[in-house]
């Protein structure tokens, strides 16, 4: 076993199944799918579960070269964010 293999990123298939019932994950640096030390899963559905923690919204950093930029994420964004796309700073998940 290789010891220094770091793990291929988590699909979105995948994730939709280790959230199936959440609100949102995340996987420490000690869990075999996270990736660089940590993974967070976030569920933004169309209509509330009424089951969990219910997110509407997840805003982060990310660099857009000279600066950074605030992004915020809803469930009718379409975009689908990377690990590559995040920058630093807070996440917050509204």
């Amino acid at each position: 076993m290789n010891i220094n293999r770091v793990p291929e990123p988590i699909t979105s298939p995948e994730a939709a199944v280790e959230i199936a019932d959440l609100g949102f994950l995340h996987l420490g640096g000690d869990h075999p799918r996270s990736r660089q030390g940590a993974t967070l899963i976030v569920a933004l559905r169309p209509t509330p579960m009424d089951s969990h923690f219910d997110p509407e919204a997840i805003a982060y950093w990310v660099d857009d070269d000279a600066t950074g930029s605030p992004v915020e994420i809803a469930f009718e964004s379409s975009a689908e964010p990377t690990c590559d796309e995040f920058s630093w700073g807070e996440i917050s998940i509204r």
